[in-house]
């Protein structure tokens, strides 16, 4: 798969995240969130040789460029899972853009050098009264290359780590959202959520000590994404590519993606994942 990297200019997505109050309930009740009354420092489990990465302009892109890549294939109906059923063109799959407070809320996580956060959740839809539940990714790799293992490379290989779970996800997830109980699917869900707009990701690389193979190097990615897929709900809505778009991509690499305009996503997070 050849794919164009491009060169674009960032909109600071919810650029006033900071001065946000994340111990708002409507955010995680019963739950705590995890920017709240947080000091952001490592984790104590965390090794001392590990460094924080935060992605530069060109690594996001490459970010959004593979992420969307795959999006496109499934929005235009040319992926199958293992059985060999294909899944259907969706009317309304967004390209998704970068976004500075999900970055922010990745770093957190990555910094506890633990699992997944209890909540992360960064918006209220209070036109609708309800919460919208964000995702996260995660993807660890092991190396014992000579030289740090590139960022770019880990990243791409993390996309498509996540992507190719799709070949464990049945076709019904499509409409009705569940897990699998004999194959990992749960990322791909994740990164395939027709309605999410934005994703923000960071990264840590660390090397351990002296083995029998050699002195091991660590790379770890944490993505959280604006919204999840909720079970029992639609993972996207089929239906003739780009039906619903306000805007269409028509471009060889992100075909059949709705194309978002960054402005309107300040103040515009009214989703409906229930038809």
């Amino acid at each position: 798969m050849n794919l164009l990297l491009l060169t674009i200019v960032f909109v600071p997505i919810h650029a006033g995240y900071k001065a946000k109050n994340y111990c708002s309930k409507k955010l995680c009740n019963p739950d705590k969130n995890s920017a709240c009354n947080t000091t952001g420092n490592w984790g104590p489990t965390c090794i001392q040789t590990i460094r924080f990465v935060k992605f530069t302009e060109l690594q996001k892109q490459l970010l959004l460029d593979v992420t969307n890549f795959c999006r496109s294939g499934v929005a235009i109906g040319s992926e199958s899972n293992a059985t060999g059923f294909a899944f259907s063109t969706a009317s309304q799959m967004n390209k998704i853009l970068w976004d500075e407070e999900q970055a922010f809320m990745a770093a957190l996580q990555i910094k506890t050098c633990l699992s997944h956060d209890p909540c992360h959740n960064t918006w209220y839809d209070d036109a609708n009264n309800k919460k919208v539940y964000s995702g996260q990714n995660l993807y660890y790799e092991l190396t014992y290359v000579p030289i740090r293992p590139l960022l770019e490379d880990v990243i791409t290989s993390a996309v498509y780590a996540w992507y190719l779970e799709i070949g464990g996800a049945p076709i019904s997830v499509i409409k009705n959202v569940q897990l699998n109980p004999f194959y990992e699917i749960g990322h791909f869900l994740t990164m395939s959520h027709d309605q999410t707009t934005t994703i923000g990701c960071v990264a840590t690389q660390w090397e351990g000590p002296l083995d029998n193979y050699g002195i091991p190097k660590y790379s770890r990615i944490t993505c959280n994404y604006f919204s999840v897929p909720i079970l029992g709900r639609v993972l996207y809505r089929s239906g003739d590519i780009c039906s619903k778009c306000a805007v269409c991509d028509h471009s060889s690499q992100f075909y059949g993606l709705c194309i978002l305009d960054p402005l309107s996503l300040i103040n515009q997070y009214n989703f409906n994942d229930t038809v």
